[in-house]
């Protein structure tokens, strides 16, 4: 009965990648998403193991011990700050959900997650914060 009233915990991130199905299911945009982790000190994906839509609305973390490379969560009109992001070489993220890959150019083929064809260099830390 509590899960019919009050709803119930939905993963929406496992290992740096977005989880759009479930997203879309629960009415949650990736930039609502962005947003909310943002304002937990998140700066892209590949910070993050899993995250999950608590029934309440907020969004449990759970941080790798070690970040790896992933999407960047700034938004994209934020050049200034997007400058700022480090790049390691050869590894790019899904622009749609986040996952990332290893390989010496920019992929041309289709994200085997959600299908999307637009790739982005993944970023592993950025120096905005030791600027201010």
């Amino acid at each position: 009965m509590e899960v019919i009233s009050q709803g119930d915990v939905c993963q929406i991130l496992e290992d740096g990648r977005l989880m759009l199905k479930q997203m879309k299911s629960n009415v949650l945009s990736r930039e609502r998403v962005f947003s909310m982790l943002r304002a937990q000190g998140i700066e892209h994906l590949g910070e993050l193991r899993r995250v999950y839509l608590e029934a309440s609305g907020d969004l449990s973390l759970f941080r790798r011990k070690e970040p790896r490379p992933g999407l960047s969560i700034l938004p994209t009109f934020d050049d200034k700050l997007r400058r700022d992001e480090l790049s390691p070489e050869g590894a790019f993220a899904c622009f749609s959900c986040g996952h990332m890959i290893e390989t010496e150019n920019e992929p041309s083929s289709a994200c085997e997650h959600c299908g999307v064809r637009y790739w982005t260099p993944a970023v592993n830390t950025s120096d905005h914060l030791s600027a201010n």
